[in-house]
């Protein structure tokens, strides 16, 4: 927690709840959200991200292919490469697709759905998109910043030209213009902004 407390969650996550065998999990992002106690998850193999409550029931999740989906209320988008994740404020669903799948040295996406629900039937449409020259073939994270600007990690990025690997953090405008590059020196994982070393998170 923000405090530096601890909170036990009182359920589980398993195959059953994102619809598919557990020998296929992948989960590879966790966020937690202390405005409504609430926990996403991303499994890359079932491609889903879920939303549940700390008891871990599931109250909707947002997938590729929702077959079957009889548990909570999910939506079909064509989800790919889901690592690093976000649930804004407004109830949009941000979210990096790592490309490591797609070939050495392609670009990764990020993209933001929001997610309306009528009588049961959870539907999600692509509000925003970007996608640049880098991209991470694994790992790679995401976040929307006070001021607006999305925060882009890019973990592990591969030019297909070369065997070199680093990490790249990429802030970017609402209309795709890059605020500013700071390129490591060797691999990041997943990232959060903070405007001081100090306290808690932002």
């Amino acid at each position: 927690r923000r405090d530096g407390s601890q909170r036990t969650v009182g359920g589980a996550l398993d195959g059953a709840t994102l619809l598919t065998s557990s020998a296929q999990l992948h989960a590879n992002a966790i966020r937690y959200y202390e405005r409504d106690d609430s926990y996403t998850v991303s499994d890359l193999f079932a491609r889903s991200i879920a939303k549940l409550n700390r008891r871990g029931e599931l109250a909707f999740q947002v997938r590729a292919g929702c077959q079957g989906a009889d548990l909570s209320p999910c939506a079909n988008t064509p989800l790919w490469g889901n690592h690093g994740h976000e649930l804004l404020e407004n109830g949009n669903l941000l979210y990096f697709s790592a490309s490591y799948a797609m070939g050495h040295g392609t670009p990764s996406a990020v993209e933001e759905y929001s997610l309306t629900d009528e009588s049961g039937t959870l539907t999600a449409t692509l509000e925003w998109s970007y996608k640049g020259e880098l991209g991470s073939e694994n790992f790679g994270d995401v976040q929307r910043l006070q001021n607006g600007n999305t925060l882009v990690t890019y973990s592990i990025f591969s030019p297909a030209t070369t065997n070199v690997a680093y990490g790249v953090l990429r802030e970017v405008t609402n209309a795709g213009s890059v605020v500013r590059d700071i390129t490591g020196k060797s691999v990041f994982g997943y990232s959060t902004f903070r405007e001081s070393l100090y306290g808690p998170p932002q």
